[in-house]
């Protein structure tokens, strides 16, 4: 990847495919991350990892997706867990990694090559109407939350 200023030196890999059986499934995907830049990448200093998504058929395009912490000071090595739920609709999404330091910059915006992963969604979703997306995603976060405390 090449790096445009010292200040976004930032240096990414991950896998390259995510695939889920259902829309709507939770996914996660760990993000190694080595920050060889002059900044501290923490989210105390409100500096996060999120992506952007697009359908590679076209159907889908959404900016901003929620943000993960990093906590790299500069020269360290880490890495960083995206945990998010995948589109209702089947299909192929690209997401396109990036780091963001709210209300200053996003780095794909300065010139940074972030690397993309393909999602694949390959069924529908039982909900299709987008005004119960919301509660469909946040009973699941809930569902997970409470058998994650059972395996306790």
């Amino acid at each position: 990847m090449p790096v445009i200023d010292k200040e976004h030196a930032v240096h990414v890999s991950t896998e390259k495919l995510i695939r889920v059986t259902r829309g709507g499934a939770k996914f996660e995907l760990d993000v190694n991350l080595k920050n060889d830049s002059n900044r501290n990448l923490v989210s105390a200093e409100n500096c996060f990892l999120s992506y952007h998504m697009s359908g590679l058929e076209g159907k889908y395009n959404k900016f901003e997706h929620p943000r993960f912490n990093i906590e790299l000071e500069n020269g360290q090595s880490g890495v960083a867990k995206i945990i998010d739920f995948a589109p209702l609709e089947k299909g192929r999404y690209n997401l396109q990694l990036d780091i963001v330091i709210e209300g200053v910059e996003w780095y794909s915006a300065c010139g940074w090559e972030a690397q993309c992963v393909e999602l694949i969604v390959e069924q529908d979703g039982i909900v299709k109407n987008p005004n119960v997306e919301y509660w469909v995603k946040h009973q699941a976060e809930v569902d997970y939350k409470l058998n994650e405390k059972l395996k306790e």
